[in-house]
C-alpha cells in the first residue's frame, strides 16, 4: 500500500537545510534588469554553507553531486567542485561552510541541487529509541529513488546578484521533515518516500552558529586573523588543494583555542596557532557578523585536538554508564585514515588517564564530569568487539564535553527561588533523541522532574506546561541536583506546533466529527501519535484526554482533504467537517492527519490554521 508524501507549508518555522551564499549585492530590492547591468561581467565570490534541524532521522547521509546557480538569462553555473557526502542529521544547531567560489557576475534567480541516494545511509528512530536502517527509498511516484533533483526559484524582487561589493545572505531550506515520509511495513521495516521541498530566503532573521574546517593556510597575529583552506564535511583535512576555496577568519580576546590538547585564550592562542606546521588541521566555530560581513571565531580546535587527526574519534550522547564504561547513542565514527561512519551504539572505555575538557572553557574537568545524556567527542583507539560491537579505548585518549540541548515541558519555574535549580522540566528529548533511550538510574536523575540550574538566566516567562529548550551541560555523574547547568534557555511556547497521527490499518473511526472540532481516537495509531513544538515532543497517548483539533478564530484557515481523486481545500471549518463526515460515511478510511497551530497540552487541544486529512 502506497501513501502520498506530505509537504509542509512555508509558515512552519522548522528549518532543516540551509545554504548560506555570500556575494556582491546590488539592487536586491530593485529592478532585476538594472541589477544585471550593474553586475556586468565581473566575477563575485559565493560562499555556501549547509545545515538542517531536528527530524526523525538518526542519520541521513547522501551524496550532494551538483549545486548549480541559474541566471535570469538562462546561463547555468555549477558551483560544486567535487561530489560531497553529507549527513544532514548532524547539522541541527549549526551551519557548515560548504565552499567559497568565484563565479560570473549577474542576476541568479534559481538554485538547483542534485542528491544521490544510491549509496545512502539513512536510519530512522523507532518507537523504542533505536535506529533502524532504511533499505527501501522511493520517490513521490513510488519508484526506487536514485538521483533526486530539487530546485527553488528566488522571489522576483529578491534575486541573488553577484558582483564585487557588499556581501549578501541567501538561505536555502531543504526541509527533511516535510520532504520525507517514513512508514513501516507489516514486518516493521521502514519505507522512506522522498518528495522534496526547497525554500529560499535572502535574509534569514536568526542565522545559526557556523562551523568551518580545513588545513591552516596562514596566520597574521598582528591583525588577529588567520586563513584556512575549506574542506567541508568528510573531505580529507590532509588534502591541501583549495577546490572549495579559502576563508579568512577574525579572532578577538574571547576566542578560545584547543591546540594539541592544550587550552588557550585570546592572543596567546593565536600565537600558538601561528607556530603550528603549515596546513595543520583546524576546525572553527563562530558567528557570521553583519555590517560589515565578517566571520569571528568563538572556538578554534587545531592539531591533534581535531577529530580524525592522529586518533580515532566517536561523537554522540552518553546513553548509559557503568563505572568507567560508557555507551554512546547516535555516534559518528571517524578513523585516522579519514573514513567516517554512523553507529548507533558505541562502547567507550575510560580511565584516570583520560583527559577531559569542556568546549569554550579553560576550567579543569575529569571523567566524573561525564554524565547521562551529555554530548561528547571521544578520542582514542577504535576496535570491534564480537560482544559489544564498536569499542573506543580512551584510556590514553581524551573526551570533549559538548554543548547539549535538552527539551521538555516545564513542571515548575520560580524566578525568585533561592534554590540552585529553580527550573524543573519533564524531559522529552536530549539532542533530539527520545529520552527513553537514556538510563538515568546510576546518575540519580529523574527525567520526569529534571532539575536545571539557571544562574542569572531569566525564567520569569516560563509557566507550568510550557515547552522549553535548554542548552548547556549535564552536572557531574552521580552528583546531587541540579542535574543540568543551563547556558541558554529558549521558551518555544509561541513556536507553531505540528500534530502528526498515522493509523495502520486505515480507520473509519479515527475521528469524532463535530462542526467545530475533530476529536482523535488513537486506537490503532501507528508510529506517529505526537505533537512537535520547537523540538519538544509530546506523545499524545500519554495525555489523560483524547486530543482535539479546533479551528483558529479570527484568521483564514486551510483545511485539506486528500483523497483518491486529489485534494479538496476548505477555508470554512464547518464545510470541511461536513465533507469529511460524508466521505467517511461513504466508506472512506483515514490513514493520516497532520495539523499546524498552537498546542495547549493540559487541554490536549490544538488550535489549527492548517489541517491535512489523508483518506484511503
Amino acid at each position: 500500500m502506497k501513501f502520498p508524501a506530505f509537504n509542509r507549508r512555508l509558515l512552519i518555522t522548522c528549518v532543516l537545510l540551509t545554504a548560506l551564499i555570500t556575494a556582491g549585492l546590488y539592487g536586491c530590492n530593485g529592478d532585476s534588469s538594472d541589477a544585471e547591468t550593474a553586475a556586468g561581467a565581473a566575477n563575485g565570490d559565493v560562499m555556501i554553507g549547509l545545515t538542517d534541524a531536528a527530524g526523525d532521522f538518526a542519520t541521513y547521509t547522501v551524496d550532494v553531486v551538483s549545486l548549480t546557480l541559474h541566471k535570469k538569462n538562462g546561463a547555468v553555473v555549477d558551483t560544486l567542485p567535487l561530489s560531497t557526502r553529507v549527513d544532514f542529521a548532524q547539522y541541527v544547531d549549526l551551519t557548515e561552510f560548504f565552499m567559497i567560489r568565484t563565479i560570473p557576475g549577474g542576476v541568479y534567480d534559481t538554485v538547483t541541487m542534485v542528491l544521490d541516494y544510491r549509496d545512502a545511509d539513512i536510519q530512522v528512530e523507532t518507537e523504542s529509541g533505536d535506529a533502524a536502517s532504511v533499505t527501501t527509498i522511493l520517490d513521490g511516484d513510488g519508484n526506487a529513488l536514485e538521483l533526486l533533483t530539487v530546485s527553488v526559484q528566488l522571489a522576483g524582487d529578491k534575486p541573488l546578484v553577484v558582483a564585487p561589493g557588499t556581501p549578501a545572505y541567501l538561505m536555502l531550506d531543504f526541509d527533511l521533515n516535510a520532504s520525507n515520509t517514513v512508514d513501516f511495513d507489516i514486518s516493521g521495516d521502514p519505507i522512506l518516500t522522498v518528495d522534496p521541498t526547497l525554500i529560499a530566503d535572502i535574509q534569514p532573521e536568526d542565522p545559526k552558529p557556523h562551523r568551518i574546517r580545513g588545513p591552516l593556510k596562514s596566520v597574521d597575529v598582528e591583525t588577529e586573523r588567520f586563513e584556512i583552506v575549506v574542506k567541508p564535511f568528510r573531505h580529507s583535512l590532509l588534502n591541501r588543494e583549495p577546490r572549495f576555496g579559502a576563508l579568512t577568519i577574525l579572532t578577538d580576546d574571547d576566542t578560545t583555542y584547543d591546540i594539541n590538547g592544550q587550552i588557550y585564550k585570546g592572543a596567546e592562542g593565536l600565537t600558538t596557532l601561528a607556530g603550528l606546521e603549515p596546513f595543520s588541521a583546524v576546525v572553527v566555530m563562530g558567528d557570521l557578523k553583519f555590517r560589515p560581513y565578517r566571520f569571528v571565531a568563538a572556538e578554534v580546535t587545531a592539531g591533534s585536538s581535531v577529530p580524525g587527526g592522529d586518533q580515532d574519534t566517536a561523537a554522540g550522547n552518553v546513553a548509559s554508564r557503568e563505572g568507567d564504561v560508557l555507551t554512546l547513542k547516535g555516534a559518528t565514527l571517524k578513523r585516522t585514515d579519514g573514513r567516517a561512519a554512523f553507529n548507533d551504539d558505541v562502547t567507550v572505555l575510560l580511565g584516570e588517564t583520560t583527559k577531559v575538557r569542556r568546549e569554550l572553557s579553560e576550567d579543569p574537568y575529569t571523567i566524573d564530569d561525564i554524565s547521562i545524556g551529555q554530548g561528547v567527542i571521544v578520542f582514542g583507539t577504535l576496535s570491534s568487539d564480537p560482544d559489544n560491537g564498536a569499542v573506543i579505548d580512551a584510556l590514553d585518549g581524551a573526551v570533549t564535553l559538548l554543548m547539549t540541548t535538552v527539551s521538555g515541558v516545564v513542571v515548575s519555574a520560580d524566578p525568585y527561588s533561592a534554590d540552585e535549580a529553580p527550573l524543573v522540566v519533564d524531559l522529552r528529548s536530549i539532542d533530539n533523541r527520545d529520552v527513553s533511550i537514556f538510563d538515568f538510574t546510576a546518575a540519580g536523575a529523574d527525567p520526569a522532574n529534571y532539575e536545571i540550574a539557571t544562574g542569572a538566566l531569566d525564567i520569569s516567562s516560563l509557566a507550568p506546561g510550557a515547552p522549553v529548550r535548554v542548552m548547556g551541560h549535564m552536572a557531574p555523574f552521580g552528583a546531587n541536583p541540579p542535574d543540568f547547568q543551563a547556558r541558554t534557555i529558549v521558551n518555544v511556547e509561541q513556536v507553531p506546533s505540528v500534530l502528526k497521527v498515522h493509523w495502520r490499518p486505515a480507520s473509519a473511526y479515527a475521528v469524532d466529527i463535530a462542526s467545530d472540532a475533530l476529536t482523535l481516537d488513537l486506537e490503532g495509531a501507528a508510529r506517529f501519535h505526537h505533537v512537535f513544538q520547537g523540538r519538544v515532543i509530546t506523545d499524545l497517548t500519554t495525555l489523560p484526554d483524547a486530543p482535539v483539533i479546533v479551528p483558529a478564530v479570527g484568521k483564514t484557515g486551510f483545511y485539506n482533504i486528500h483523497g483518491r481523486r486529489g485534494r479538496t481545500v476548505f477555508t470554512d471549518f464547518v464545510a470541511f467537517a461536513a465533507d469529511l463526515e460524508a466521505r467517511l460515511e461513504n466508506s472512506a478510511l483515514i490513514w493520516k492527519i497532520e495539523a499546524f497551530g498552537e498546542f495547549d497540552e493540559p487541554a490536549a487541544t490544538l488550535t489549527a490554521d492548517t489541517v491535512h486529512v489523508h483518506l484511503f
